[in-house]
């Protein structure tokens, strides 16, 4: 995928995903902060798209939740020092 259209469409859509995660990721009583289901079908959507693009993408709020073995918080694949999604070029490339 060379053409700078169609990596600016699939960085618009990746950051689309990783916003609906975000905003839709369940809080401790296991629902959807936005729909108030315990499926909410946005999330699902976006985790899916996100899986088929291999984009192993978590929200920094479940990072959280994960305890290395000395007490200090491990980040997860895909959290905080990831790759920019547009390659670091910006969106204005090519």
């Amino acid at each position: 995928m060379t053409d700078p259209a169609a990596r600016r469409i699939r960085n618009r859509m990746l950051l689309s995903a990783r916003l609906i995660v975000i905003e839709h990721w369940p809080r401790d009583d296991g629902r959807c902060p936005i729909c108030k289901l315990p499926h909410c079908r946005a999330l699902s959507t976006a985790l899916a798209y996100l899986e088929m693009v291999n984009d192993p993408f978590v929200p920094a709020d479940a990072v959280a939740d994960v305890v290395d073995i000395d007490g200090r918080t491990a980040p997860a694949e895909g959290a905080a020092g990831a790759e920019p999604v547009d390659g670091g070029e910006g969106e204005f490339a090519g």
